[in-house]
């Protein structure tokens, strides 16, 4: 779906908005990340920002569900939970530790987007999921361990404000 709204005496006051419709697509949004397949949901646009509604697709092996909006100019939102097991780690990271992981766990993670800067949260309690290592790092499926992995970001000055200068390090 698309709208425009294109005044011709008066451009600057053109509109668009629309939103595209994913019906088990197939997304790959940079090389370093792996695709996201079967997805559904819908992406909406306008002038206001953008909304992923009802996103739902297959990533690593597992369910994944995302909602996202842009909440005020320059940012953006992503919320998302899902499930994904150790076969599907071992397809991104493939090494000694990974080996010795099975089973599954759901995960939740939020992605904040504002001017460039990202800041990332994933949480699990990684029930579900097993390790066979030596101890204290042998963990049973049903075991409970909480686990917290959050970036902050620094957002990126203005570009207009900053002096020319070059940087040694």
């Amino acid at each position: 779906q698309l709208r425009m709204d294109l005044p011709l005496r008066e451009l600057e006051r053109s509109r668009v908005e629309g939103a595209v419709t994913f019906l088990g697509n197939q997304l790959k949004l940079d090389n370093t990340i792996p695709p996201f397949a079967g997805l559904t949901g819908t992406l909406e646009f306008g002038e206001q920002g953008l909304a992923l509604r009802g996103m739902n697709a297959t990533f690593l092996g597992g369910p994944l569900k995302v909602e996202g909006e842009t909440p005020e100019r320059g940012r953006f939102v992503l919320r998302a939970q899902g499930r994904v097991g150790a076969e599907g780690m071992r397809s991104v990271v493939d090494n000694p530790l990974t080996r010795r992981l099975s089973g599954e766990t759901d995960y939740r993670a939020g992605i904040d987007v504002f001017r460039r800067a990202v800041s990332m949260t994933l949480e699990s309690d990684l029930v579900g999921l097993q390790a066979s290592l030596p101890a204290p790092f042998d963990k049973p499926a049903d075991a409970r361990w909480p686990l917290k992995v959050q970036t902050e970001a620094q957002v990126p000055a203005d570009p207009a404000s900053r002096a020319m200068r070059d940087t040694i390090r």
